[in-house]
Protein backbone atom coordinates (compact mmCIF):
# COMPACT_ATOMS: atom_id res chain seq x y z
CA UNK A 1 0.00 0.00 0.00
CA UNK A 2 2.89 2.20 1.04
CA UNK A 3 4.39 2.12 -2.60
CA UNK A 4 1.32 2.66 -4.41
CA UNK A 5 0.66 5.79 -2.34
CA UNK A 6 3.89 6.74 -3.81
CA UNK A 7 3.46 6.04 -6.68
CA UNK A 8 0.18 8.02 -6.90
CA UNK A 9 1.85 10.85 -5.25
CA UNK A 10 4.76 11.14 -7.54
CA UNK A 11 2.19 10.84 -10.65
CA UNK A 12 0.15 13.74 -9.03
CA UNK A 13 3.62 15.90 -8.62
CA UNK A 14 4.33 15.29 -12.14
CA UNK A 15 1.06 15.73 -13.39
CA UNK A 16 0.85 19.15 -11.66
CA UNK A 17 4.33 20.04 -12.92
CA UNK A 18 3.64 19.38 -16.37
CA UNK A 19 0.15 21.80 -16.31
CA UNK A 20 2.43 24.42 -14.90
CA UNK A 21 4.89 24.21 -17.74
CA UNK A 22 2.05 23.98 -19.97
CA UNK A 23 0.46 27.16 -18.94
CA UNK A 24 3.96 28.99 -21.18
CA UNK A 25 2.40 27.53 -24.57
CA UNK A 26 -0.78 28.29 -24.18
CA UNK A 27 -0.58 31.83 -22.93
CA UNK A 28 1.53 32.06 -26.05
CA UNK A 29 -0.95 30.68 -27.84
CA UNK A 30 -3.44 33.03 -26.12
CA UNK A 31 -1.05 36.05 -26.63
CA UNK A 32 -0.87 35.92 -30.78
CA UNK A 33 -4.79 37.21 -30.67
CA UNK A 34 -3.97 41.00 -28.53
CA UNK A 35 0.25 41.04 -29.19
CA UNK A 36 -1.03 43.01 -32.65
CA UNK A 37 -2.58 45.86 -30.65
CA UNK A 38 0.67 46.29 -28.96
CA UNK A 39 3.01 48.67 -31.36
CA UNK A 40 6.51 47.43 -32.53
CA UNK A 41 8.19 49.47 -31.30
CA UNK A 42 7.00 48.63 -27.50
CA UNK A 43 7.86 45.13 -28.08
CA UNK A 44 11.55 45.99 -29.60
CA UNK A 45 11.97 48.87 -27.62
CA UNK A 46 14.72 48.80 -24.25
CA UNK A 47 13.72 50.97 -21.15
CA UNK A 48 17.54 51.36 -21.02
CA UNK A 49 20.30 49.57 -23.38
CA UNK A 50 21.96 46.85 -21.13
CA UNK A 51 17.79 45.66 -20.60
CA UNK A 52 16.39 43.50 -22.81
CA UNK A 53 13.45 44.57 -25.30
CA UNK A 54 10.16 42.53 -24.93
CA UNK A 55 10.66 40.67 -27.86
CA UNK A 56 14.12 39.25 -26.56
CA UNK A 57 12.27 38.30 -23.22
CA UNK A 58 9.95 35.85 -25.20
CA UNK A 59 13.02 34.78 -27.10
CA UNK A 60 14.73 34.22 -24.14
CA UNK A 61 12.17 31.84 -23.30
CA UNK A 62 12.64 30.03 -26.66
CA UNK A 63 16.62 30.03 -25.94
CA UNK A 64 16.65 27.86 -22.92
CA UNK A 65 14.06 25.51 -24.06
CA UNK A 66 15.61 24.88 -27.02
CA UNK A 67 19.17 25.57 -26.09
CA UNK A 68 19.45 24.15 -22.43
CA UNK A 69 16.46 22.17 -21.57
CA UNK A 70 16.02 19.85 -24.77
CA UNK A 71 18.99 19.12 -24.94
CA UNK A 72 19.63 17.90 -21.32
CA UNK A 73 16.87 15.43 -22.19
CA UNK A 74 19.40 14.10 -25.23
CA UNK A 75 16.81 15.97 -27.48
CA UNK A 76 17.34 18.62 -30.05
CA UNK A 77 14.61 21.70 -30.97
CA UNK A 78 13.66 21.00 -34.70
CA UNK A 79 16.44 22.40 -37.09
CA UNK A 80 17.84 24.08 -34.36
CA UNK A 81 21.70 23.37 -32.99
CA UNK A 82 21.95 22.73 -29.37
CA UNK A 83 25.11 24.49 -29.54
CA UNK A 84 24.88 26.98 -26.53
CA UNK A 85 24.27 27.22 -22.95
CA UNK A 86 21.98 29.72 -21.72
CA UNK A 87 23.57 32.78 -19.66
CA UNK A 88 27.04 31.80 -21.69
CA UNK A 89 26.75 34.17 -24.86
CA UNK A 90 24.28 36.21 -26.60
CA UNK A 91 21.21 34.14 -28.33
CA UNK A 92 21.96 33.16 -31.72
CA UNK A 93 18.58 34.66 -32.70
CA UNK A 94 18.42 38.60 -33.25
CA UNK A 95 15.02 38.56 -31.27
CA UNK A 96 14.36 42.20 -32.16
CA UNK A 97 14.59 41.53 -35.95
CA UNK A 98 12.07 38.68 -35.88
CA UNK A 99 7.83 39.44 -35.58
CA UNK A 100 6.35 38.72 -32.49
CA UNK A 101 4.21 35.93 -33.79
CA UNK A 102 7.04 33.92 -35.08
CA UNK A 103 8.93 34.38 -31.88
CA UNK A 104 5.50 33.29 -30.17
CA UNK A 105 5.03 30.47 -32.72
CA UNK A 106 8.40 29.01 -32.17
CA UNK A 107 7.57 29.26 -28.22
CA UNK A 108 4.88 27.28 -28.36
CA UNK A 109 6.64 24.41 -30.82
CA UNK A 110 9.56 24.31 -28.25
CA UNK A 111 7.17 23.97 -24.92
CA UNK A 112 5.08 21.42 -26.25
CA UNK A 113 8.35 19.45 -27.17
CA UNK A 114 9.53 19.58 -24.07
CA UNK A 115 6.21 18.79 -22.21
CA UNK A 116 5.95 15.71 -25.05
CA UNK A 117 9.28 14.53 -23.82
CA UNK A 118 8.56 15.26 -19.79
CA UNK A 119 5.39 13.62 -20.55
CA UNK A 120 6.63 10.26 -22.08
CA UNK A 121 9.87 10.01 -18.95
CA UNK A 122 8.79 7.30 -16.74
CA UNK A 123 9.26 7.79 -13.11
CA UNK A 124 12.65 6.31 -12.79
CA UNK A 125 13.64 8.97 -15.66
CA UNK A 126 12.11 11.64 -13.46
CA UNK A 127 14.48 10.92 -10.46
CA UNK A 128 18.02 10.53 -12.59
CA UNK A 129 20.23 13.11 -13.08
CA UNK A 130 20.44 15.28 -16.50
CA UNK A 131 22.92 17.72 -16.55
CA UNK A 132 21.58 21.45 -17.33
CA UNK A 133 23.81 24.49 -17.44
CA UNK A 134 27.15 22.75 -15.43
CA UNK A 135 24.25 21.80 -13.13
CA UNK A 136 23.01 17.88 -12.72
CA UNK A 137 19.15 17.91 -11.87
CA UNK A 138 16.45 15.44 -11.47
CA UNK A 139 13.52 15.94 -13.72
CA UNK A 140 11.76 17.04 -10.83
CA UNK A 141 13.94 19.61 -10.34
CA UNK A 142 14.30 20.65 -14.04
CA UNK A 143 10.64 21.35 -13.75
CA UNK A 144 10.83 23.87 -10.91
CA UNK A 145 13.97 25.68 -12.14
CA UNK A 146 12.13 26.33 -15.58
CA UNK A 147 9.08 27.74 -13.76
CA UNK A 148 10.94 29.67 -11.69
CA UNK A 149 12.73 30.89 -14.50
CA UNK A 150 9.45 31.59 -16.68
CA UNK A 151 7.96 32.82 -14.04
CA UNK A 152 10.87 35.56 -13.71
CA UNK A 153 10.59 36.48 -17.36
CA UNK A 154 6.89 36.86 -17.83
CA UNK A 155 7.11 39.36 -14.68
CA UNK A 156 9.56 41.02 -16.65
CA UNK A 157 7.20 41.38 -19.70
CA UNK A 158 4.60 42.22 -17.57
CA UNK A 159 6.19 45.23 -15.65
CA UNK A 160 7.12 46.35 -19.63
CA UNK A 161 3.82 45.96 -20.59
CA UNK A 162 2.49 48.21 -17.65
CA UNK A 163 5.45 50.92 -18.00
CA UNK A 164 4.88 51.58 -21.31
CA UNK A 165 1.45 53.06 -21.10
CA UNK A 166 0.02 51.50 -23.72
CA UNK A 167 -3.11 53.45 -25.73
CA UNK A 168 -1.83 56.67 -24.13
CA UNK A 169 -3.90 56.87 -20.89
CA UNK A 170 -2.49 56.76 -17.55
CA UNK A 171 -2.22 53.35 -15.62
CA UNK A 172 -4.09 53.87 -12.26
CA UNK A 173 -2.75 51.20 -9.49
CA UNK A 174 -5.07 48.93 -7.95
CA UNK A 175 -5.60 49.26 -4.33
Amino acid sequence: MGAERTDDSAAARRAALLSRLETVALEAEALKRVVALVPDEVLSGRPVPEEPSIKELYGRLVDLDERAYLPALGMEAAGVSAGGTPGKGPSEVPWDSQEIHGILDRLVKARMRLLSALADASEADWRRKYRVSDHDVSLYELADIILLKDLDILRSVGERLYSARLGGRPHRRME
